[in-house]
């Protein structure tokens, strides 16, 4: 259950101090989630580590399968070339680590002018 926001607490992005606001959120430049100005140890419940924490379990678990079918075929006493071809583990390991690509930052707070390619071109000319 989540904690009740606490009225005329202000929120401020980590790295971009000018950012501030009443109430959580994210920030519209980075998209990091804002923090309190000021720290309270009742803070409660943090949804950003629970959901941090779940994230880790999972690329955990797609993580262990992919380890041991790679550096396991490096150790001949496993025999696991014999076991799973080559071929096969290559498809495996693909479908298993995909997922994690999926686990990206929430970017929806960012407004597409923020998010737009063109800010990451070099410009040359004038």
């Amino acid at each position: 259950m989540a904690s009740p926001i606490a009225a005329g607490v202000i929120y401020t992005c980590p790295m971009h101090p000018q950012i501030r606001q009443a109430g959580p959120g994210n920030c519209p430049i980075c998209g990091m989630t804002l923090e309190p100005v000021k720290a309270a140890a009742d803070a409660g419940e943090n949804r950003e580590l629970s959901d941090m924490t779940r994230r880790f379990w999972v690329g955990l678990v797609l993580t262990l399968p992919v380890f041991v079918l790679e550096m396991g075929g490096h150790i001949p006493a496993l025999g696991l070339h014999d076991l799973v071809a080559p071929r096969v583990s290559t498809w495996i390991q693909f479908a298993l680590s995909t997922p994690a690509r999926r686990c990206r930052p929430n970017l929806s707070g960012i407004s597409a002018v923020s998010r737009a390619p063109e800010r990451m071109k070099v410009r040359t000319g004038p």
